[in-house]
Order: structure tokens, then sequence, then C-alpha cells
């Protein structure tokens, strides 16, 4: 049986850290589908796979620099 690995997750504070947009840009883009979708953690708390925030950091880094992400 393969033995899955835990998927780090970060809390809003530290998506910031990564990709520093205001949180009601965050949200605005999650609703258009530009931004990874949290994941609920508690009744009132939320959290992002960290892969799918960095995922995006390279694409925006790749867009800049005019060329495709991996």
């Amino acid at each position: 049986m393969e033995q899955r690995k835990p998927k780090p997750m970060l809390r809003l504070r530290a998506v910031k850290q990564i990709i520093p947009y205001s949180t009601s840009t965050i949200y605005d883009r999650i609703s258009k589908g530009t931004f990874p979708k949290p994941v609920p953690i508690g009744p009132r708390a939320v959290a992002w796979i960290e892969d799918e925030v960095l995922e995006l950091q390279e694409k925006l880094i790749a867009e800049r620099d005019g060329r495709r992400a991996k």
C-alpha cells in the first residue's frame, strides 16, 4: 500500500506572504476562478494547499517573463 504524504496547508496570513494580494482581492479572484479555492478546516476557518499557492506564484512569474509556467 502506498503511503501518502501530507499536503502542507497555509492560513491566509501565510498565503499573503507568498502572493501579497489584499484579502478582498484574493476572495474576488477565487470567485473568478483565478486563485486557488480554500479548504474548510473548521466552522469558521479555511486554509489553502501550499502547492496550489506556489503553482500560482510560478504562473505569475512566468507571465511576467513572457513564458508559460511548468
